[in-house]
């Protein structure tokens, strides 16, 4: 019989997921694994293959792997409530939606109120190959290029489209869920979701956020100025350089 708690964190990229991943952990009763199904994350799958003794998720299928993932981190790190964060790409939908739907998990929902911010920052990321920085390490964009305006507005809908339907789909079952937002990480939101878990909600926290995107990648991309004309609105949200 298991004896902790699960949960699954819901967000986009360049939403702060890694940010609450690393305050989640910080709690003495969470662990939250980070994207486990992200095959693109060397760094990731590395560490479920050394530290954990798992297959690759490009060698399991996604249940059977997010089962084991559970079983071997709550062995390792020994805490009451152990969870992964995933994005809309990284398995089918159906799938998370089948998983967001499970009594057994509990679910966090994370999105971005400036999707604008989010849908560059991660189009730089992707050009480079950059998604993470380290403390300590810049990011460089050695020349420039562009970024098709409909790829943009694409990426900003579908990550939007992703999270409201996980949002009405939670509300139609009467499930309950956390929702916050990139911009409203504090030490009240960061209570209210130790709470939530089932947990003692902290005195204080350590904010483990490195900016990657500056003013100087942001003027590297020769379009901009025709992103910002056709897309910064109060909806999408507008870049602050």
């Amino acid at each position: 019989m298991e004896s902790f708690q699960k949960f699954i964190l819901f967000g986009h990229p360049r939403s702060g997921s890694s940010n609450l991943t690393h305050i989640l952990g910080e709690h003495n009763d969470i662990y939250c694994g980070g994207e486990i199904f992200n095959k693109h994350s060397k760094r990731m799958q590395d560490y479920l293959e050394r530290d954990l003794g798992m297959a690759s998720c490009l060698e399991m299928h996604p249940t059977k792997m997010q089962k084991e993932f559970y079983i071997r981190a709550q062995r390792k790190e020994q805490k009451k409530t152990i969870g992964f964060k995933i994005f809309k790409n990284h398995i089918k939908t159906m799938l998370q939606k089948q998983w967001a739907l499970d009594p057994e998990h509990s679910v966090i929902l994370l999105w971005r109120k400036n999707m604008l911010a989010s849908a560059i920052s991660f189009a730089i990321a992707h050009h480079t190959q950059r998604y993470n920085l380290q403390p300590g390490e810049t990011l460089t964009v050695e020349s420039p290029f562009s970024i098709p305006v409909e790829r943009v507005e694409q990426w900003i809908c579908a990550h939007r489209q992703w999270i409201a339907h996980l949002r009405t789909l939670l509300q139609g079952a009467r499930k309950p869920f956390f929702e916050c937002t990139y911009e409203d990480i504090n030490l009240q939101t960061i209570q209210s979701m130790c709470a939530f878990l089932g947990h003692a909600p902290p005195e204080s926290y350590s904010d483990y956020f490195i900016k990657m995107t500056k003013t100087e990648h942001y003027l590297q991309i020769s379009n901009l100025q025709e992103i910002r004309n056709a897309l910064e609105n109060e909806e999408n949200g507008f870049l602050n350089m």
